[in-house]
């Protein structure tokens, strides 16, 4: 369950700009609000399975999305013996460091990892570790805050979204 594949260059299918996706997640997190990044784990239960093609393909494997719309639809999942309702999701916005001099709100860029392997750092999920691919491309939304690197690089904390 909450699982994809099938992506353009940027790592993200051309279907999910244009359409509603709709998946399968547990009933103990099918909530608005909820967000989850996308995995995709399969078994030998998937393969037979009535609601493979909604649960393993309508979404992009590392990509984060939050649940807009809860269904009253319900199915049972053999591969991790729970039971999953169908939901409506969307990409997230995620929170991510890009170098101060880049934040321009509104704008479109192609996002570039801060280089940094310190893993232990307070700000590395937001810095390296966030889900974005090198390249891809996200819109600035919002400039949340000024970032304080203890490596020294003149960051900004802004939300994005693919």
């Amino acid at each position: 369950m909450v699982n994809g594949a099938n992506h353009t260059s940027s790592g993200i299918k051309l279907e999910e700009q244009n359409k509603k996706l709709i998946t399968l997640i547990p009933n103990n997190v099918a909530k608005i609000g909820y967000e989850f990044v996308f995995t995709k784990i399969t078994g030998t239960e998937c393969e037979s399975c009535k609601v493979r093609a909604v649960c393993l393909d309508n979404l992009s494997v590392g990509k984060k999305y939050v649940v807009k719309e809860v269904k009253m639809i319900e199915h049972h999942c053999p591969l991790v013996g729970l039971n999953a309702k169908v939901v409506q999701v969307e990409l997230a916005e995620t929170q991510v460091s890009i170098e101060k001099s880049r934040v321009i709100v509104g704008a479109t860029i192609s996002y570039s990892p801060i280089n940094c392997n310190w893993k232990f750092c307070k700000n590395y999920t937001v810095c390296v570790d966030n889900g974005l691919l090198e390249g891809e491309k996200v819109k600035i939304i919002e400039k949340v805050s000024e970032l304080d690197c203890p490596r020294g690089f003149k960051l900004a904390r802004v939300l994005v979204k693919s």
